[in-house]
């Protein structure tokens, strides 16, 4: 990913109002969740219909669109049946995520149904489809991963992909339910969190909410979506205030971002996500329920605008140009012509001091390294030890071309609150003492100074 993420608008791609659904329904095309096939993106989406007494249904449909996001059509019947009388998913499916899992193509449905004391109870279903993803047939009546002993409400938006032969869930679950008067109705506080698999069926949650929380505990997060890319785990949800969501736009559902180096432990930062600027009318008030989607060297988000998708969904196309960021991407020999590039610029060259052939070896095998390119050459480098509770950056590095635009620093920072999300203490380095540039950089970061000889000081950074 860009180190600055810019968007470009695509605008709004699909109104349910414009056209004629399927299966009674209306309004809404909520949650767009992409599979690519040959020849076109397929989006599936909830769309709602009314039952007998007038209240509503979430049913799935799918848009079909071209690869330049032409509207082709959308499904013109049933694509996964409601359940059955008291079963988990009676009354809707939403969200429905597919994933292509190798040849065949599966899919976590969310399934709900309405409470008494409550609006409603949810859990995660599966199935899977034998027709290109026209319908799916579910594994059973019953939900493959639902409310437990530590997650005991509301589990669903269930997002699954697989990396290195392990299954992984990004999912949403109940905390409690809350009132905002004596008199209020009680409204949901829901968090993100993460379970493996080793089929894709029987699941192992880490019962622990992965993504902070930024406007208070009762914040509501929902609908991880999450696209690896070069080393780095990238993750787009949507989050609102518990309270007053529904009529007021500043408190209503917007996209955060989180990115993470292992799926499971992840840094918030909203403002680098750059999901933040509404196009139209038909998204002005609201951003909600967003989906990455990489095809060929093309990134994209979809969302819904107002009033939870009423009126349909849109997408951004990001901006691939410019320096990016990865993580553990770069090879012995980016490593040593990045070295050769940067020597002169160390005060003491480097190659005067190690082996740069054994050391670039070495940080390879025992170091993490945060790496900012500029299309295929390596031009800013950052290595860390990572230990049990305290880190030790070993080496910061920026090709003297790019030098003053800020890279050094922002290596400094990934580093830094990357190691806080995984639990560290603290963040040493050494810095030569006539190194003034380096030293200014570390205390524009809070290092502090420990201990100092006659040619180095040890600098330290508390995590707090």
């Amino acid at each position: 990913m860009p180190i600055n993420m810019e968007w470009k608008p695509m605008g709004q791609l699909f109104n349910p109002l414009d056209h004629g659904l399927p299966m009674g329904c209306k309004t809404h095309s909520q949650s767009p969740q992409a599979i690519i096939l040959d020849n076109r993106f397929r989006v599936y989406c909830t769309s709602r219909a009314r039952d007998e007494g007038g209240k509503f249904l979430s049913k799935v449909i799918y848009v079909d669109f071209d690869f330049d996001w032409n509207f082709i059509g959308h499904s013109n019947g049933e694509i996964i049946p409601l359940g059955e009388l008291g079963t988990f998913d009676e009354h809707g499916i939403f969200p429905f995520s597919p994933f292509q899992d190798g040849d065949k193509i599966t899919a976590y449905t969310c399934g709900w149904s309405r409470r008494v004391s409550v609006d409603v109870e949810t859990a995660t279903g599966f199935a899977t489809s034998d027709d290109n993803g026209q319908t799916f047939e579910k594994l059973g009546h019953g939900p493959v991963f639902a409310s437990s002993l530590r997650e005991p409400m509301l589990v669903g938006d269930s997002f699954v992909r697989k990396y290195n032969g392990t299954y992984h869930m990004w999912y949403m679950y109940g905390t409690k339910w809350v009132k905002e008067t004596d008199n209020s109705k009680p409204d949901r506080v829901y968090k993100i969190g993460h379970a493996v698999s080793n089929d894709g069926v029987n699941w192992m949650p880490d019962n622990a909410q992965i993504i902070p929380d930024i406007l208070h505990e009762n914040e509501c997060q929902a609908l991880p979506s999450v696209l690896y890319d070069n080393g780095i785990y990238h993750m787009v949800f949507c989050y609102r205030d518990v309270f007053g969501f529904r009529d007021d736009p500043s408190k209503g559902y917007r996209i955060g971002y989180a990115y993470s180096v292992d799926g499971q432990y992840w840094v918030r930062d909203d403002d680098l996500g750059g999901l933040k600027n509404a196009q139209g009318e038909w998204d002005r008030d609201m951003m909600s329920y967003p989906h990455l989607m990489q095809h060929h060297d093309k990134i994209y988000c979809l969302y819904n605008g107002n009033q939870f998708g009423r009126e349909g969904f849109g997408g951004y196309q990001l901006n691939q140009s410019g320096l990016t960021w990865k993580h553990n991407q770069a090879d012995k020999n980016k490593i040593l012509n990045h070295f050769q590039n940067c020597d002169e610029g160390f005060i003491d060259e480097l190659s005067s001091r190690v082996d740069i052939v054994d050391y670039a070896q070495k940080l390879i095998d025992k170091a993490q390294r945060f790496e900012v390119w500029n299309g295929d050459q390596l031009i800013g480098f950052i290595a860390v030890y990572w230990n049990d509770e305290n880190d030790y950056i070993t080496n910061v590095s920026v090709d003297r071309k790019y030098q003053g635009q800020g890279i050094g620093d922002a290596l400094v920072k990934r580093c830094v609150i990357t190691s806080k999300s995984l639990g560290k203490k603290t963040v040493k380095l050494e810095v030569k003492n006539d190194n003034q540039s380096a030293i200014n950089l570390y205390k524009k970061n809070r290092f502090e100074c420990m201990t100092e000889n006659i040619n180095y000081a040890t600098m330290i950074k508390i995590i707090e």
